[in-house]
């Protein structure tokens, strides 16, 4: 939350600035470009991972050894992951709708038309994730010789 207003902050400024863009405001938007693009490729796998794991307990998996599952201090853990995979959902859904770079003739690597495949790709994510967390000890087998 604080990037975001940092980064609404620095586009006000140039907003009302009628003079030439100064270099350090024009490498704080590259920097905060480099940030979205970690958001949007990197961090959904373990921001949900740890969220899923929180949610979905079971006495025998090896990731609440020390917790008793749904009771005491387990559900405060419950209540933050809960609220923290809301906040991580709808962030990671719109940078994926909404940071792209359109311009075709851009020399940037992630360079790309306007698409529904980041959506896809971040669903993706999402549904490996709570797959291995939910099979931990892999008994799910969908392709058997």
């Amino acid at each position: 939350m604080f990037f975001v207003a940092c980064l609404g902050l620095i586009i006000w400024k140039l907003d009302q600035s009628k003079r030439k863009t100064s270099t350090i405001l024009i490498y704080t938007l590259k920097l905060f470009s480099f940030y979205i693009l970690l958001l949007k490729t990197i961090a959904p796998i373990p921001l949900f991972q740890a969220f899923v794991t929180t949610l979905y307990c079971e006495e025998d998996d090896p990731y609440h050894e020390e917790l008793e599952c749904y009771s005491g201090s387990h559900l405060i853990h419950v209540i933050v992951a809960s609220v923290g995979i809301a906040i991580a959902f709808i962030y990671g859904l719109m940078t994926s709708l909404f940071c792209i770079d359109i311009n075709p003739a851009s020399t940037l690597p992630y360079a790309a038309p306007l698409s529904k495949m980041g959506v896809l790709k971040f669903f993706g994510k999402l549904i490996l994730v709570i797959y291995i967390t939910i099979d931990y000890k892999v008994e799910l087998i969908f392709l058997e010789k």
